[in-house]
Parts: C-alpha cells; sequence; structure tokens
C-alpha cells in the first residue's frame, strides 16, 4: 500500500487551516451529527422491537403453558386438540429447543414428552423474564444501571458513526489508490484484501460485542484464541503484504464456518 508521506500530511493540515476547506468541514460534521441522529434512532427503535418481541414470546409461551397444563390435568381430546392448535400458531416465536421438543412430542404423542416440553418451556419463560425485567426494570434498581443503558443508547451510535465515516474516507483513499499508475497490481489486490477484512472484521467486532454482551459466547480457551487471533493477525498483514491472501482465507473460514460454532444457540 502507498504510504501517506509527511509533505501530505502537511498539505491537508495547511489545507484544512486555510479558509477553503471550511465548507467542507462544515458539510463533514454536519452529516456526521446526521448519520449518528439517523443511526441512533434505528438502534433505539431495535432495542424496542426487541423488548416488544420477548413480550410476545412470553404471551406466547405462557398460552402454550396453560393449554399444557389444562390438557395434562384433563386428558379431554377437546382440550388436547386447543393444545395442538397452540403449538401450530406459535412455531414462529418457538427457539430452536422448544421447536424439537415439540417435534418429539409429535412423533411421540405420549404425555411424558408433553411434560418434558413442559419443564423445558417453563425454563425457557423464567429466562425470558429475567431478560425482560433487566432491561425495563434497569433504572429502578441502581442509579448507575440507568445511566449506563441511557449512555449505552448514545455510545454504540456514536461508535457506528465514526466507524461510517472511516470507512468512507478508507473507501476514497482506496479508490484513489486503484487509480495511481505507480503501483503494481499485487500491491492493489493487497489493498483491497485489507480494506474488505477491516470491513468484515469491524462487522465481526460489532456481532461478538453482542454476543459477549447477551452471555452467549461459549467460554472456551480455543475460542478467545481464534478471537485474539484473527485480531492480531489483521495488523500484522500491515507489515507483511503477502499475508493479506491468507489472512482473507482465514476470515472467511472463521465468520462462515467456526464463529457461529462459538454462539450457544438458545433460540
Amino acid at each position: 500500500m502507498g504510504d501517506i508521506s509527511y509533505t501530505d500530511i502537511n498539505g491537508i493540515m495547511e489545507l484544512i487551516i486555510s479558509g477553503n476547506s471550511i465548507p467542507w468541514i462544515i458539510l463533514v460534521v454536519l452529516t456526521s451529527l446526521w448519520l449518528f441522529k439517523e443511526i441512533r434512532i434505528f438502534h433505539l427503535k431495535n432495542m424496542d422491537i426487541e423488548i416488544e418481541r420477548r413480550g410476545q414470546v412470553l404471551k406466547v409461551y405462557g398460552n402454550l403453558e396453560f393449554n399444557i397444563l389444562r390438557y395434562l390435568e384433563t386428558e379431554e381430546k377437546e382440550i388436547l386438540n386447543s393444545l395442538h392448535e397452540a403449538i401450530s400458531n406459535s412455531y414462529s416465536f418457538l427457539s430452536r429447543n422448544i421447536f424439537k421438543k415439540c417435534e418429539e412430542y409429535y412423533n411421540n404423542r405420549s404425555k411424558d414428552k408433553l411434560e418434558e416440553l413442559l419443564v423445558l418451556l417453563r425454563e425457557e419463560i423464567s429466562s425470558i423474564h429475567h431478560e425482560q425485567s433487566e432491561k425495563i426494570d434497569a433504572g429502578k434498581k441502581y442509579a448507575i444501571d440507568y445511566y449506563m443503558q441511557y449512555l449505552d443508547s448514545f455510545f454504540i451510535p456514536g461508535v457506528m458513526t465514526v466507524v461510517a465515516i472511516v470507512q468512507t474516507l478508507f473507501g476514497i483513499y482506496l479508490g484513489l489508490e486503484m487509480i495511481h499508475p505507480q503501483i503494481e497490481w499485487y500491491q492493489k489486490l493487497w489493498t483491497i484484501l485489507r480494506f474488505i477484512s477491516a470491513n468484515v472484521l469491524i462487522l465481526l467486532a460489532y456481532s461478538l460485542l453482542n454476543v459477549i454482551s447477551n452471555k452467549n459466547l461459549e467460554i472456551e480457551l480455543k475460542n478467545w484464541f481464534y478471537i485474539i487471533f484473527a485480531i492480531v493477525s489483521f495488523f500484522l498483514t500491515l507489515y507483511m503484504d503477502y499475508l493479506s491472501i491468507i489472512y482473507f482465507a482465514f476470515l472467511i473460514y472463521f465468520v462462515f464456518f467456526k464463529f457461529k460454532k462459538m454462539i450457544k444457540h438458545r433460540c
């Protein structure tokens, strides 16, 4: 990758100091503020959707629990039909484990399988209700929890805004690199691979933070090794060009084959 020299940096600083660049600076600031506002609205909307979704799941699970208990107490055919109807209408809300347990029940149609389904259902109801309560009642317990939740609504959109701006600027720089006549084709290839890898790594880091915050990461030494290796290796590609291809291949393997195995599948 072509290096930016001291002369280039000095020229950029002189341009910023001069009055000619002020409109561009204002444009960048206004664009950044608008982008932050839109990302924050999107982030808050997603948080509301998540809470609403959990509420819907609790409602569906509660209805299933009620129908299972009714049938186990009476064993009436009419109630059994209502139970089967409730199960079939709840497929879009069922977790992976609950869905599998429903399949086992349908294959066996035994009372034991239904009782196993009830036990698993109650476990997930308790877990979802606990998470729901933490999201809604964080400010009612401790002041620090309230302020952390409030700052979170600014911090995450802020980070995403900075990342978006950096990606845009780096994309412009990449475009200028590609049309530079003195740069060899293989150097352009290294640059493209680094750019793609950096973007994938950013998305991976964001996904990883969500997984860790939701306590869905399988805590194993080899998983942490993969994560640290993925981060450190990227910086090595900045000094050793030929590693860009190897790292890119590793990153594709890690994202599509390894990362999903590191996540606890509760749903």
